[in-house]
């Protein structure tokens, strides 16, 4: 029994060690030196229920419906989270970012729908649109969602999120009733 509890004994600081690194690899993701080093700022401007102004309408794999709306600016007409469950309805954030150390900031942003969206036309299924984009310090972006199509009309908790590198930079939930 002595034995057994000496080797237990012993193999303790290797565990402790173990559990250490694997704790550290894990707080990568939240280690915020990328951030610092860029010395990357994010402002929430604004956010709710909106138009986007000057929109060029573009062919899209990756987005649900087929087809991304690029624009100059979104302009909210009402700040709420709440927003209408129905087609027409648009909502987003704008937002501004600044950087020390580059010129234009590589972001992703991310929206998570509150369940799985499926095309029917092109049978294909969605639980969250992810963009990776360029924003560009001297002015104002924007990222907003209209629901265009039926099958995008899904009630529930809209997630948005945008992130420098791996790092979340920015959160906003929406809920469409």
């Amino acid at each position: 029994m002595p034995i057994q509890f000496i080797m237990k004994i012993g193999y303790l600081p290797f565990l402790l060690l173990f559990c250490s690194s694997c704790s550290n690899s894990e707080n990568k993701d939240m280690d915020k030196t990328d951030i610092q080093k860029a010395g990357i700022e994010f402002h929430e401007i604004n956010y709710g229920i909106g138009t986007a102004d000057k929109v060029r309408i573009m062919t899209d794999s990756l987005d649900p419906t087929g087809k991304s709306s690029y624009g100059k600016f979104f302009n909210v007409t009402h700040k709420t989270d709440t927003i209408p469950a129905h087609i027409g309805s648009e909502f987003g954030i704008v937002y501004s970012v600044n950087a020390t150390s580059v010129d234009d900031v590589e972001l992703t942003k991310v929206w998570i729908f509150p369940s799985v969206m499926h095309n029917p036309i092109t049978h294909k299924s969605y639980d969250r649109l992810v963009r990776t984009v360029y924003v560009n310090q001297a002015s104002n972006s924007y990222s907003a969602y209209k629901l265009e199509d039926s099958f995008e009309v899904i009630k529930g908790e809209w997630k948005f999120r945008i992130y420098y590198k791996q790092h979340l930079l920015y959160a906003h939930h929406f809920y469409v009733q």
